[in-house]
């Protein structure tokens, strides 16, 4: 069985990773300080396109990274070769903890891509060793069902990510305990990951079948892409931590 790296970062057997989306609409810095005062294990910072979005993305994660010794991983949305970019615009004593990309395991015609996942994958923890790869398997916006089957969709990819991510059909929406239930049976020890409509008023019915849960919506103000305090405290709470 591979190593679950998940438990070896974060010494946690749940992990909370609240999630950042870097825009102009907020102070990234304040908001990695009020997910880390309410509980969360590392936070995630996300751009929603490449280009200029990227550029912002990657000056926000400076600036943050200078402040604090903390967990950080990023997302590079919309990029294809994000490992490349990690390599070309970061020193390596600022390489994320983390890399999470949505894209993973897709079934075409009569196989999977699992080939091209383990090279990724490998070619990530050349350079970043100590990094942790969270990668989609029927995430939103991704292949969802397979031909196949979900359960060999996850055998396939565990080989090429160290956390399956997954997901409910939307933004917001929250998947069916009984699909995350399935991949956490089939995964068998490789940690699981939701990042879709989670709160601190449902988390309690995955609890069972996941080690970490990335969350934005849930536990963010109204229409807005700002932390909602009491919200990260119910949540943090709600899976057992003590903020």
């Amino acid at each position: 069985m591979k190593q679950n790296r998940l438990a070896t970062i974060f010494g946690a057997s749940k992990v909370f990773l609240p999630v950042i989306h870097v825009s102009s609409r907020i102070n990234p810095q304040e908001q990695v300080d009020l997910a880390f005062r309410t509980g969360a294990h590392g936070v995630w910072l996300i751009c929603h396109e490449h280009g200029d979005n990227t550029r912002q993305l990657l000056e926000t994660y400076r600036k943050v990274r200078g402040n604090t010794l903390r967990w950080i991983g990023l997302n590079f949305l919309g990029e294809s070769d994000p490992v490349s970019i990690i390599q070309e615009e970061l020193v390596q004593e600022d390489y994320p903890g983390g890399l999470w990309i949505d894209r993973g395991i897709e079934e075409k015609g009569p196989s999977f891509n699992d080939t091209e996942l383990r090279r990724f994958y490998q070619r990530y923890q050349s350079l970043c060793p100590k990094g942790i790869l969270f990668r989609g398997v029927a995430f939103k916006g991704q292949q969802t069902t397979f031909p196949s089957g979900v359960p060999a969709a996850v055998q396939a990819a565990k080989t090429g990510m160290d956390v399956i991510t997954t997901s409910g059909p939307g933004t917001g929406h929250a998947p069916d305990v009984a699909k995350i239930a399935e991949i956490h049976n089939v995964a068998n020890g490789t940690p699981v990951a939701i990042a879709s409509g989670m709160t601190p008023e449902n988390v309690d019915l995955f609890l069972p079948h996941i080690d970490a849960v990335l969350v934005s919506t849930g536990v963010s103000k109204p229409n807005t892409d700002e932390f909602d305090p009491e919200k990260l405290t119910a949540f943090a709470r709600a899976i057992g931590l003590e903020p």
